[in-house]
């Protein structure tokens, strides 16, 4: 059975979700200053309301948070910001941000973010103020590992920031209503004050524990990887050019892990509920466990198709062979059909059926199978574009929308679930694997549809931030600029024989890139990456995939995004200056 971390009603009160009451001196509904921060009980449950606002809201049917959950939940969607995927919807500002919409007044979903980063580090400000002013010796007897882990979860926050935000305001103290608004630090002592947390945790943290003794807690081989994540962030000028000597101290860094971590068979182990709990790979996760511990993956990404793998990412993946894919123009031509053109042969049929003197009953049943013939028709079409490709493409993506997971069960059937996906290629590496078996044509729910009456549907696989792949992508690259493209090979080949797929030999940067590229698709790393490689201009003046209108705008002066208005209003306010980011005006 999967282990959780449960958030306690009095942990809930002390740490309230609201936007500016959590920096108050004194909290009315809380017990903080009388009867709690007294034992290892008391800690252990603060320690849990952290990594439960990491995980983001609870307990959510129909309603949903893109702020709070963008770790967790809506983590993924960040792909949709790259070449990566399409959406079909912008509540979490897509649109705004590749159409270069995006303002310090008009940020859809991404000033929630700023936020409710700030609300994660400020809890965990109060936190270690607590822990470094008691002194009850069973306490004390767990400082390193609490503060250990409370210090990489702060660095991972900040790592947040520092993405999306650059330039922002760092806080390591405890915050009241005298010193609630900071201004901001250069980056570059955002990046230092992040390596200073993890510094700190890796030190106190037990070397050689796996995230599997201890489920849903930072380790000392997470954190070293969290680090890493951000200093290769770092590592590349704003050319795009690496710094080599950097490069070799990040992967000495990343060999300084010795917990006993390791590829699982089956690279989809990591995103499937009831596999998790026994995989060797997984290193840090946000944990979930339904009912009232659930999520919206299945929901969102498997019936809504909020994501779409573009085009581009489908072409990237290699053939079975290695060699690259070349697309078959033949079949691009037809990838896309006009829909009118169907339309029109279906009112044609309709008519001809009817002046042959078929009842209604007959003409819906012959529509219907003609329907149901051209679809497998356009099925077939893009069948072919998987055929002898690399393993992985059909692992994380279904080619027209048609989910197969017989590996999976003795019995199943390939279906198709809610809306059709915009690109006509759905994603399959998160969703919860289901056997396809209808009840006579019908959907039903948890065998062919992730949607249900009232969203009940219930999701609960845990999401995966670090795993053990992302340490060997790291080492490959990190190995490549410090040592040559041979000492980047072994890990790349690693992974590729988990696939059986043959090795690379002579591996070139755009190639190590796109291995990446296409093992982390839609584990919400490629925006971070595309920024820190200072690729995506690559996407500028094109559609975002053939499939949708509209070129995407990628704005130079917009690398970073704004601070959100209201903020530096508020700073205002109270006498700080908190200066915008370049590029924008408030």
């Amino acid at each position: 059975m999967k282990k959780i971390l449960f958030l306690a009603l009095g942990c809930s009160l002390l740490f309230t979700p609201s936007c500016k009451d959590f920096l108050q001196k004194d909290n009315p509904n809380s017990p903080t200053e009388t009867i709690f921060w007294q034992t290892t009980s008391d800690f252990d449950m603060a320690l849990t309301a952290i990594y439960g606002l990491m995980r983001g809201p609870l307990n959510y049917t129909q309603s949903f948070s893109i702020p709070g959950n963008f770790m967790s939940t809506f983590s993924s969607w960040y792909d949709n910001f790259t070449d990566n995927s399409v959406t079909n919807s912008d509540q979490d500002g897509t649109n705004t941000v590749l159409m270069d919409n995006i303002s310090p007044e008009n940020m859809p979903g991404l000033t929630g973010i700023y936020n409710a980063l700030y609300q994660r580090i400020a809890r965990i400000n109060i936190f270690l103020d607590y822990l470094e002013t008691n002194t009850n010796a069973e306490v004390q007897a767990k400082y390193n590992q609490y503060k250990g882990e409370a210090l990489a979860l702060r660095g991972m926050t900040y790592h947040y920031l520092y993405i999306y935000f650059g330039s922002v305001p760092v806080v390591k103290e405890r915050l009241n209503t005298d010193n609630m608004y900071k201004e901001k630090v250069v980056k570059e002592e955002v990046y230092k004050a992040i390596i200073e947390d993890f510094d700190e945790a890796i030190r106190l943290l037990p070397e050689s524990q796996l995230y599997s003794a201890n489920p849903g807690h930072m380790t000392r081989a997470a954190a070293i990887g969290f680090r890493a994540r951000t200093r290769l962030y770092h590592a590349y000028n704003e050319q795009g050019q690496a710094n080599t000597a950097e490069m070799g101290e990040i992967l000495a860094e990343l060999n300084q892990i010795k917990a006993p971590y390791k590829l699982a068979d089956d690279v989809l182990e990591n995103f499937i509920s009831d596999k998790q709990e026994a995989c060797p790979e997984i290193m840090f996760s946000l944990k979930f466990l339904k009912p009232d511990m659930r999520n919206q993956i299945d929901f969102y990404i498997g019936a809504w198709k909020r994501m779409s793998p573009t085009r581009d990412l489908v072409y990237a993946f290699p053939n079975a062979d290695g060699s690259a894919y070349v697309p078959d123009p033949d079949i691009e031509k037809q990838m896309y059909p006009d829909s009118k053109v169907r339309e029109e042969a279906e009112k044609n049929l309709r008519e001809s059926l009817k002046a042959q003197g078929l009842s209604d009953k007959e003409i819906e049943k012959k529509v219907e199978e003609f329907n149901d013939a051209e679809d497998a028709k356009v099925d077939a079409l893009y069948a072919q574009i998987f055929a002898n490709r690399d393993p992985r493409l059909a692992m994380f993506i279904a080619p027209n929308g048609l989910y197969d997971f017989s590996e999976y069960f003795e019995k199943s059937a390939k279906f198709k679930d809610g809306n059709a996906p915009v690109t006509h290629f759905a994603v399959r590496k998160l969703v919860t694997p289901l056997d396809g078996l209808d009840n006579n044509g019908k959907d039903v729910v948890g065998h062919t549809s992730w949607d249900g009456v009232g969203y009940s549907w219930q999701s609960d696989q845990d999401v995966v931030l670090m795993r053990w792949t992302h340490i060997l992508l790291m080492k490959a690259e990190a190995a490549f600029w410090a040592n040559g493209a041979t000492a980047a090979e072994p890990y790349i080949n690693e992974l590729r024989d988990r696939v059986g797929m043959p090795h690379v030999s002579g591996i070139t940067f755009e190639q190590l890139q796109n291995e990446i590229r296409i093992e982390t698709c839609f584990e919400g790393l490629r925006y971070y990456d595309m920024k820190r490689w200072r690729i995506l201009s690559k996407m500028n003046g094109k559609p975002h995939d053939p499939s949708v209108t509209g070129n995407v705008i990628i704005n130079p002066a917009h690398f970073d995004w704004p601070i959100p208005y209201e903020e530096i209003r508020q700073a205002k306010d109270h006498g700080v200056n908190l200066v915008q980011n370049p590029g924008y005006t408030n």
